[in-house]
C-alpha cells in the first residue's frame, strides 16, 4: 500500500512573471540506461537517483512528455556544502533518473510552464544519494495547484506538496527500464528537515 510520508498545506499566492530557467545551473545527466554511467567523467562517484513528479493543476493531472511540444518540468537542487545549482529534467510520465554524486542534497524548487510562463515554487526538500547502493529512490512528488489568469498575468495558489513511497509499485519497473533489474535501491524519500523538527 502506498504510504503518504509527509504532507504540507500551502496558502502561498503568487503572480507568475515571464521568468526563464536559470542559465547558471549545471544540468544533471538524465539516465535512460545504466550503461550511460560509464560515459560520465567520474563513473566511480556517480549513482542513479530516480523518482517521479506529478503536477495536479485545477484538479487535473498534467501529462509530461519528452518532446519539445510536451509539458515539461525541471527540479533545481544543491549538494550540501556546494554553491553550485544543479537542474534535473523530468521525463515522460513525470519519471526522472539522474546521475549524481553520493551525498546530501536540497531540492530547492520545481519549475514548470503554465500558458507560456514559468512557475517556480520553492520546495526545500532534503534527500541523500547513497554511496553504498547503485541507485537511490526519492519518492513520488505531487504538487497540487490552482491557477487563474488576469490582467497582470497568471496567479495561482500552491495548495500542497506531498511525498509518497511508491517503491513497492514502481521501483522494480523503473529499475528494469534503466537496465538495472535486480538492483536493490536505497530509499531516501524527500522530506522537509525544518518541518520534521517543528512537529516533534
Amino acid at each position: 500500500m502506498t504510504k503518504v510520508i509527509r504532507t504540507l498545506a500551502k496558502s502561498i499566492t503568487y503572480v507568475a512573471a515571464a521568468a526563464v530557467f536559470s542559465g547558471c545551473a549545471v544540468t544533471a545527466q538524465s539516465i535512460d540506461h545504466a550503461d550511460q554511467l560509464a560515459q560520465t567523467a567520474d563513473v566511480k562517484a556517480e549513482k542513479v537517483v530516480f523518482g517521479k513528479f506529478r503536477l495536479v493543476r485545477n484538479g487535473e493531472e498534467v501529462a509530461f512528455g519528452d518532446n519539445i511540444f510536451a509539458n515539461s518540468a525541471k527540479l533545481y537542487m544543491y549538494q550540501d556544502g556546494s554553491g553550485q545549482e544543479i537542474v534535473g529534467k523530468v521525463g515522460r510520465d513525470g519519471e526522472f533518473a539522474w546521475a549524481l554524486e553520493p551525498g546530501d542534497y536540497t531540492l530547492s524548487s520545481i519549475a514548470f510552464k503554465h500558458r507560456g510562463e514559468t512557475i517556480e515554487p520553492a520546495t526545500n526538500f532534503a534527500f541523500t544519494v547513497s554511496a553504498n547502493h547503485d541507485a537511490s529512490y526519492v519518492g513520488t512528488i505531487t504538487l497540487e495547484t490552482t491557477f487563474s489568469s488576469g490582467y497582470y498575468g497568471t496567479s495561482g495558489v500552491i495548495e500542497r506538496f506531498f511525498i509518497k513511497d511508491d517503491c513497492e509499485a514502481n521501483c522494480s519497473k523503473m529499475l528494469s527500464n534503466l537496465g538495472m533489474a535486480g538492483t536493490v535501491a536505497a530509499t531516501s524519500l524527500l522530506h522537509w528537515e525544518t518541518q520534521v523538527a517543528s512537529n516533534r
